[in-house]
């Protein structure tokens, strides 16, 4: 049955889970959202790694470490000779009985030894197929007796674009198009519509050379007469 959401009706009818399934389709699987300190990992010492303000999305969750805060992530030490690596993880929870939901972000240990450590693994957990325990790793931490050393993984690395950001890309692309199509000799604008531009990619004579239509001449028709003369031996 279809309903509302965006619409008064008289009692409170608006569900996190309609908010996740907008927010996932319009954003998708996740997105760092590039404000504040974009969830920046920050060594502190050898046990202690802070993560700084920012926001995320991830699977239609939205989750805020708000400005100026921080959260703060215990690494323990490993004996002298050994090395381990730890995953800093967004984790999402959901209480089957009171169906209450909460974001937190929490470290999983890796296995402890002599050489080449490999990150725990984390098994694959959808929102939208009632998965109520999500965890997205964040960060890698490489522990040894000489300290840590900190990794992001991609997604950490990739900042959502703001819609302006989006625009002015479009259009520098627009020109970019436009700029190729008249070199080509069919004069193009960056403001023709994506339409527009394609038409005119289309009057690319194929294998280069000159469009005689975009020619301005001026031309005279000129009559010859043929004149035979005859030859007597």
């Amino acid at each position: 049955m279809i309903q509302i959401v965006t619409g008064k009706r008289g009692y409170p009818h608006v569900t996190s889970y309609q908010m996740q399934a907008f927010n996932r389709g319009v954003i998708g699987d996740f997105a760092l959202i590039g404000n504040n300190n974009k969830m920046q990992a920050q060594k502190i010492n050898n046990n202690l790694v802070r993560i700084l303000d920012g926001c995320v999305v991830f699977q239609g969750i939205y989750a805020i470490i708000e400005q100026g805060n921080y959260e703060d992530v215990a690494i323990e030490n490993v004996e002298v000779g050994y090395r381990r690596i730890d995953t800093i993880y967004l984790y999402y929870t959901k209480n089957a009985s009171t169906v209450l939901e909460s974001v937190s972000i929490d470290v999983e240990k890796g296995q402890t030894v002599q050489s080449n450590p490999v990150p725990p693994t984390f098994p694959d957990a959808d929102r939208w197929e009632d998965d109520i325990d999500i965890k997205i790793p964040m960060y890698d931490v490489l522990v040894t007796m000489d300290g840590i050393t900190i990794t992001p993984y991609e997604r950490m690395t990739k900042e959502y674009p703001s819609l302006n950001e989006v625009f002015q890309s479009v259009s520098n692309g627009k020109g970019l198009i436009a700029d190729a199509i008249t070199d080509k000799g069919v004069i193009t604008s960056a403001t023709d519509t994506f339409a527009t531009m394609a038409d005119n990619i289309r009057r690319i004579p194929s294998g280069g050379g000159v469009t005689w239509e975009l020619i301005d001449y001026d031309y005279e028709l000129v009559e010859y007469a043929i004149i035979t003369e005859e030859v007597i031996l």
